[in-house]
């Protein structure tokens, strides 16, 4: 028997976009492709804007070329000056917008994500040295964002300016993982260059390039709406980095004397000397048939960040969804979505004795309740479906299908706290843990794919 997954699928939700891509001038897809025997960054939308590598062996090389759930991205190393320069003919200074999803390696030095400029005529986005804080670079100078990024974890970007005549001003606006978080208007109006760079300045000194990786960068002639970024943002943040999946029809006995290692098979591995648990195919309430992992005496089993293809920075945050049975009424299952290698802080979903849903925080190895429902609310040996969200500010939401039924998730009303509550505490993970008692479930996958664990790269909310 094996446990199938599927790391980095480019599967989406049920959600339908209407993305317009009005105006879209260019669009980056970040590999190297031959064009007349050169290897170039192609712009997929009409290829008058292809990019050139520069630095050593950039997008030759396994190593700068990566692969996600995104899609193609190019890995830079500052010590090697690596970035790429792009046309950037169609573009206007009069309005537009210009974005990329992004993760920054380290802050040793201030790092240009996307630059156009020449002479005092600036458009472009930075990180700044040190602190990591996000900085939008224009002609006048810079806009401090509310946002300090994190070495490691992954961001959406996306800057839209309009120009004003009078006065003569440009008013912009930049986006964060769909959300608005800045806003400025400065006196003068820029130029837009026909070349740009991406992953450096292009008349800065050496040393101030990108160390880290750019997915998708795209520009438009045209400023786009906040849902219109929200949906570019969502249609990157759906992609499933990790996923059980039905594999074959099994019935696996208890693993008997195995306490250690990995479990049937499986990238997940034990967590307790005593748990004991079996994979079986059972019908899931009024679901189908799906494959479940039942325990049979208390303990715990744990996936790796790294086994979900995944940085420990983005392990702390994203989306969690899940289906889970409390399967007696003494029992208190924990789902531990995030949780450190010293197993002593993360944050997870409790179901309690008292049949009590919580968001919970582990700090220093004590668990405590950010937010909790009422007691009853779940009763044992029922199905339930629980989605855990976390935002990039560290904002917390959980939904589940009690009030609604069969899978439909709605945000659970509490009693003790606020949903969403934000927390800030930890911001990495090593793993994700379930500690279950006798006869709790979780659900493996059924064949249409439903009833399963998925991990989401970004924050989705249900529809």
């Amino acid at each position: 028997m094996a446990w199938c997954v599927k790391p980095w699928g480019r599967a989406r939700g049920r959600r339908l976009f209407r993305r317009d891509d009005t105006g879209l001038v260019s669009l980056w897809k970040m590999k190297a492709q031959d064009v007349a025997g050169v290897p170039r960054v192609v712009d997929v939308v009409a290829g008058v804007n292809n990019g050139t590598f520069v630095g050593a062996v950039l997008g030759n090389d396994a190593t700068s070329i990566i692969d996600s759930g995104l899609g193609p991205g190019l890995s830079f190393d500052r010590s090697v000056q690596q970035y790429v320069t792009v046309g950037a003919v169609g573009l206007s200074g009069v309005a537009g917008s210009f974005g990329c999803w992004f993760r920054p390696r380290d802050f040793v030095a201030r790092s240009f994500i996307f630059q156009n400029k020449l002479g005092v005529d600036t458009m472009g986005l930075f990180t700044e040295a040190v602190t990591g804080d996000l900085y939008v670079n224009i002609t006048n100078g810079s806009i401090g964002v509310p946002v300090t990024c994190r070495a490691g974890q992954l961001y959406h970007a996306m800057l839209t300016w309009v120009e004003s005549a009078v006065p003569a001003s440009q008013v912009w606006i930049l986006y964060v993982n769909g959300v608005q978080v800045a806003t400025a208007a400065y006196v003068g109006n820029i130029v837009m260059q026909p070349t740009m760079c991406i992953g450096r300045d292009p008349v800065g000194a050496a040393g101030l390039e990108m160390q880290g990786e750019i997915w998708e960068p795209r520009g438009y002639n045209r400023v786009l709406t906040a849902a219109q970024v929200q949906e570019l943002y969502l249609a990157g943040a759906e992609a499933v980095q990790y996923k059980t999946d039905w594999g074959p029809p099994v019935s696996v006995a208890d693993e008997g004397g195995v306490t250690s290692g990995t479990f049937s098979n499986t990238n997940w591995e034990y967590g307790s000397a005593v748990g004991r648990f079996r994979v079986n195919m059972l019908a899931i309430g009024y679901g189908p048939q799906a494959k479940q992992l039942r325990c049979t005496n208390q303990g715990s089993i744990f996936l790796r960040a790294t086994r979900m293809q995944m940085t420990e920075q983005d392990a702390a945050y994203g989306t969690w969804d899940f289906w889970l049975l409390k399967g007696a009424a003494g029992n208190a299952p924990d789902v531990f979505c995030t949780l450190d290698a010293g197993l002593a802080n993360g944050y997870g979903v409790r179901i309690t004795v008292a049949g009590a849903v919580q968001i919970t925080e582990m700090a220093g190895g004590v668990v405590a309740a950010l937010a909790s429902s009422a007691n009853g609310r779940v009763t044992a040996g029922i199905w339930h479906r629980y989605r855990l969200v976390r935002t990039f500010a560290g904002a917390f939401y959980l939904y589940d299908d009690i009030a609604l039924g069969e899978g439909q998730l709605a945000l659970v009303p509490v009693t003790a706290g606020t949903n969403p509550v934000t927390d800030t505490t930890t911001t990495s993970g090593n793993q994700m843990r379930i500690l279950m008692s006798d006869n709790d479930r979780f659900a493996l996958g059924d064949a249409g794919g439903d009833h399963c664990f998925t991990r989401y790269l970004g924050a989705v909310h249900p529809i």
